[in-house]
């Protein structure tokens, strides 16, 4: 059977995407491409109250102007206060290495697991974590945005950070690294896993920068599509098929820690698990199942994103929309 024009456009965007990748290779620290980032943050917006919108859009405008938080955001002509949120989620992985504000450490943990010979997932809590990490980040920078004797230009910088990092938590890689008889350090998050690649690009292309991809792969631009349609588009189709009050239960507000091992149990049981297969590109049937996997993941980062931000911006708590 032929395949449709959908599937085709899709492997094309696959190859694409993966020749680019093997060019520039991605950073261990990134999550996300720019796009998922977006997205997150726009379901955020759209759970916000109008009284943590303006604290939010007021604190980022007070960010030091070295830091240009603000400047992926500018000119906006239509809806400049949620454009400007929405484009501070991707500005902790636009600071160059040689910023004051730089943090690589900040984006990800490396929670180590290694599968035994019955099949079976064991976590290796015996493996020692640096002292910042993405989970005590997010809590720590809670507390830091929730304390009002900080100044707000610190504030404005620790806004920023955790839009991004709410993000990033609900990235498996960004939680996961893989022990191997090959790799009994680990994978780094799967950047040590190459995927097969076009036989003229320079290098695989890790796991890793495949699943930063995932959400570009998933809502190519449509001909005449500005991306910030295209971010509205796959925000509001996500939400359609995963509702807050769908997803209410599995909020758990504020555990951090919750958040994370829900997205290593995706890395244990989704991310590594066949047809994939180390050296080859993944099959539609890996892509298929990855996106079915992680949507509701994306769907629960921005109404996480929001219900922290109600509670840390302090603004009055209000009955979420059904």
């Amino acid at each position: 059977m032929a395949p449709s024009a959908y599937q085709a456009g899709r492997r094309l965007l696959l190859f694409l995407v993966c020749a680019i990748g093997t060019l520039t290779p991605p950073s261990p620290a990134q999550a996300w491409d720019d796009f998922g980032h977006r997205i997150i943050a726009r379901i955020a917006w759209e759970r916000l109250s109008d009284e943590a919108r303006e604290r939010a859009i007021a604190l980022l405008a007070q960010a030091p102007e070295e830091a240009h938080v603000t400047a992926a955001a500018a000119p906006v002509r239509w809806f400049p206060n949620r454009e400007l949120f929405v484009a501070a989620s991707v500005w902790a992985d636009d600071i160059k290495a040689g910023s004051p504000y730089n943090q690589p450490t900040w984006h990800f943990v490396n929670l180590s697991w290694e599968t035994l010979a019955n099949g079976k997932t064991r976590d290796r809590a015996d493996r020692v974590l640096p002292r910042e990490h993405l989970l005590e980040r997010l809590a720590v920078l809670s507390d830091l945005l929730a304390d009002p004797a900080r100044p707000e230009s610190e504030r404005a910088l620790d806004l920023a950070w955790l839009i991004h990092l709410v993000g990033d938590v609900h990235q498996p890689l960004h939680v996961s690294n893989r022990l191997t008889a090959s790799e009994p350090e680990g994978d780094r998050g799967g950047n040590l896993f190459p995927l097969h690649t076009p036989p003229d690009a320079l290098q695989p292309m890790p796991l890793h920068a495949w699943w930063d991809r995932l959400l570009s792969f998933r809502f190519p631009r449509r001909q005449g599509e500005t991306e910030r349609e295209r971010v509205e588009r796959a925000a509001d189709g996500i939400t359609r098929r995963h509702s807050f009050p769908e997803l209410r239960s599995r909020l758990a507000a504020g555990d951090f820690w919750g958040w994370g091992k829900e997205s290593l149990a995706l890395a244990q049981t989704v991310v590594y698990a066949p047809p994939l297969e180390r050296g080859w590109a993944p099959p539609e049937a890996y892509f298929d199942r990855s996106w079915r996997a992680i949507e509701p993941a994306i769907a629960l980062a921005g109404y996480r994103l929001a219900e922290l931000l109600e509670r840390r911006l302090r603004v009055t708590p209000t009955p979420p929309a059904e």
